[in-house]
């Protein structure tokens, strides 16, 4: 599953007669896209909820698979997406834990210490020295 930029669209619902593309008793739509990563080469695929709105220059989700010559595009399915996000999620977990290391590794080297911070100009705060406990961290 990657990303990839439309370059080109062609949706359908009609066979080369004419007539209403019917799969399994019902009428639908093939959809081909062009994308810059497979150049002047057409993907075929159906519409459907997820991808109905899709215009040139979007960037979109999508699987590509080479089946024969052709190449077909299927969307990612709500378990894929699942997948996915669980690995975004704890990748920013273990880097949300790498932070606060961070942050008490910093906060014990300056502990007890009293720090100078600063005021923006403009301000009208009156300058002081902060103690480190006084900070909320």
């Amino acid at each position: 599953m990657e990303k990839y930029k439309i370059t080109r669209i062609y949706k359908t619902d009609k066979d080369k007669m004419g007539q209403p593309l019917m799969g399994k008793g019902k009428p639908y739509t093939r959809m081909s896209v062009k994308v810059a990563e497979h150049g002047d080469k057409w993907i075929s695929g159906f519409e459907g909820s997820q991808n109905k709105f899709w215009k040139e220059d979007d960037i979109v989700e999508m699987i590509i698979e080479q089946k024969g010559e052709y190449l077909n595009f299927s969307l990612p399915k709500k378990d894929d997406l699942i997948v996915e996000l669980s690995k975004k999620i704890e990748l920013a977990l273990l880097t949300l834990g790498r932070h606060e290391l961070l942050i008490k590794n910093l906060t014990e080297k300056v502990e007890g210490k009293k720090l100078h911070v600063p005021m923006p100009e403009g301000v009208d705060y009156p300058e002081e020295e902060i103690n480190s406990y006084d900070v909320p961290f």
